[in-house]
């Protein structure tokens, strides 16, 4: 590696994405074996039909005795949790949403239950918790004709169970639960909302189509409502198509794929469970088990990710990294169960009651599909550094290895659709390492107004503004991305948002080195802003989130000429910062931290070394864009004729 050198436009990736979609753990014809002791499917009656097969709850029995396994460690969590008997282990934002999830784990333990006995127990209890949902006519109301996400979340606790524990419970029992699936399942049709409306891009049409279609395959209904179920199925694909981008990204963020990708891909397992895969061709169109990869952390706060739309700063813990599992072409499953352990499995932070997807009932999922027979490897060295997606959002990761581990992104924002949150993210970056987000975004705050909500975007200001009103109607531009063998190299223009900041154009080029010894990494943006009129421009970093209590220590100086600055985070780490064009910017220390400068036309090169321990001391040459920056060996340029940064060794 020495002697070469990474400069934008360079490639280099060595990971591909081909394979099949490993459908062996999700039940396609149904279960035709009966299990010794237990009740199973009778002859005369087709349930359990959806996720489930005999032979796959006979994997997972093999497994709970299996001592150190991953069933057995989720079983252990998800049995104390129904065990307890309360609707608030589920730290659910409504009773009727907790008594949903406690439903349907119940249900599950009352498949995997060793004998008669202990599964009535279970089935019993999950029918209680669904029933306490109906008992006066306003939680009626809400239940199937209220809250189109409420419905949504009812329609699972209501399927599931019913599915599942249908040979366990008394005609009774399933006589009331078929009335309230039904009354569910006519209610729909009438229900409106705008955001199941335009191109189907909002989260509402997964939660709400997905919970829908759940709901009538679990009941056997799909015959009876042809149409409809076509529509429902037409509705997700339209979602998945016009919502996503091709590596899985949403403008909405990645809080907001994860909790309705809760609702989506039960819906597209569950058309799979009777043989319908179109749905199933639709999701493999999108690769968010590697978007999943390269954004969500190992850091034990929450499991934090990187910022992105409106979504909070780390995971739902509610199944969607579970789910993923069974979407994983077969050949990257090996890599994806690697990440899996680290960020939701065994070898997670963290105590045992907050692993395995353990929010919203997601550890039904953890066990059905965590797979027994595969050795996980490390995609360090394997997977490239860096990963896009077609609507202009790059990723950097040096590795994946423990909480320590490097990541960031730059996005162009380059699409828009309406009907659906959205954040204007042109230009914005961000950056995680050490168990610190150094730079995040705004979450649900900070934009359609103007200071001071803009201090919370990670992106360049004009005249101290950024998020205009409307701003999420504009789009940025994705010019370049090249990943390497020793980095990546992106570049985003900040398209028509900027232009109504009144500047001509703004591009953000991001040049990572992440091939450096001793988990450390290089990171160098640099702005190229062109204007007719003099503006006041701010390179501006959000420390940390609204959400996250990194307590970032900041400082600020020069060093070899040039302004610097040093962000200090969690594990002894740092974020060491130069400022190579202007030489005479202003840092404004504090949160948000801003490099300031006024010109016309005017560039903002700045870059940034993360590392832990004593920060290194930076030696630089050459004066404005010809200035060279040499810091851990590694050089730093900037190439006029190719308009490109550069990194040497």
């Amino acid at each position: 590696m020495m002697g070469e050198g990474v400069r934008g436009h360079v490639s280099g990736g060595r990971c591909g994405t081909a394979g099949l979609l490993v459908l062996a753990l999700v039940g396609c014809a149904g279960p035709k074996v009966d299990l010794k002791g237990t009740v199973w499917r009778p002859k005369d009656n087709p349930h359990p039909r959806i996720f489930v097969t005999a032979e796959r709850i006979d994997q997972i029995r093999a497994q709970l005795n299996v001592h150190g396994s991953h069933h057995k460690s989720a079983y252990k969590t998800m049995r104390a949790r129904v065990n307890s008997s309360s609707s608030a282990a589920y730290t659910s934002p409504a009773t009727q949403y907790g008594r949903s999830y406690f439903a349907r784990e119940a249900a599950f333990l009352a498949l995997l239950a060793p004998d008669i006995t202990t599964q009535r127990k279970y089935a019993d209890m999950a029918f209680l918790a669904m029933k306490s949902s109906y008992l006066d006519e306003k939680q009626e109301k809400w239940a199937y004709k209220g809250y189109g996400l409420g419905r949504a979340m009812m329609c699972l606790g209501l399927a599931i169970p019913y599915d599942w524990c249908h040979n366990i419970w008394t005609e009774e029992q399933r006589a009331y639960m078929k009335r309230k699936i039904t009354e569910a399942l006519n209610a729909w049709p009438e229900y409106r909302h705008p955001n199941l409306g335009d191109v189907r891009g909002s989260n509402w049409a997964a939660v709400c189509r997905g919970g829908e279609l759940v709901l009538m395959l679990c009941a056997g209904e799909e015959k009876n409502r042809a149409a409809r179920y076509t529509f429902l199925k037409n509705e997700l694909i339209q979602h998945i198509r016009n919502g996503f981008g091709d590596l899985g990204v949403s403008q909405e963020g990645l809080g907001y794929t994860e909790y309705p990708g809760g609702f989506l891909l039960p819906a597209v397992y569950a058309c799979a469970s009777i043989g319908d895969y179109d749905l199933v061709n639709a999701a493999r169109t999108r690769n968010w088990w590697k978007l999943a990869m390269y954004t969500h952390s190992f850091q034990p706060h929450s499991r934090k990710f990187i910022m992105s739309g409106v979504g909070h700063s780390s995971n739902y813990d509610e199944g969607w990294a579970s789910l993923l599992l069974t979407l994983v072409p077969e050949d990257q499953l090996p890599y994806f169960v690697w990440w899996y352990d680290r960020h939701m499995g065994r070898l997670a932070p963290g105590r045992l009651d907050e692993k395995f997807d353990a929010h919203r009932a997601g550890t039904v999922w953890s066990i059905l599909y965590y797979p027994e027979r595969i050795t996980p490897r490390d995609p360090t060295g394997v997977y490239p550094f860096a990963t896009g997606d077609s609507r202009g959002y790059y990723f950097f990761r040096n590795r994946w290895r423990d909480e320590d581990d490097i990541l960031a992104s730059i996005m162009a924002d380059a699409h828009h659709h309406g009907h659906a949150w959205d954040k204007p993210e042109q230009l914005a970056i961000n950056l995680m390492a050490y168990n610190t987000r150094y730079i995040g975004g705004p979450g649900k705050k900070g934009g359609g107004k103007e200071d001071p909500d803009c201090e919370l975007f990670s992106t360049l200001l004009v005249d101290g503004k950024y998020a205009l009103p409307g701003a999420v109607k504009e789009t940025g531009r994705a010019i370049t991305f090249e990943p390497s063998e020793l980095g990546g190299y992106a570049v985003v223009g900040g398209g028509s948002l900027y232009e109504k900041l009144g500047v001509k154009s703004a591009n953000r080029h991001m040049l990572a080195y992440l091939a450096m010894p001793g988990n450390r990494a290089l990171f160098t943006t640099f702005d190229d802003i062109k204007s007719n009129v003099e503006h006041s421009y701010a390179w501006q970093a959000n420390l940390g989130s609204e959400f996250d209590d990194d307590n970032i220590g900041v400082d600020t100086g020069r060093e070899a000429g040039r302004p610097a600055f040093i962000l200090a985070g969690r594990n002894e780490s740092y974020v060491k910062g130069w400022v190579m064009h202007p030489a005479d910017a202003i840092i404004e220390m504090g949160d948000p931290l801003r490099i300031r400068m006024i010109d016309k036309d005017a560039n903002i090169w700045v870059v940034m070394l993360v590392g832990a321990g004593r920060p290194p001391t930076a030696s630089i040459t050459g004066s404005g864009l010809d200035g060279k920056l040499t810091v851990d060996g590694v050089t730093i340029s900037y190439d006029r004729k190719d308009e490109s940064l550069i990194a040497e060794e």
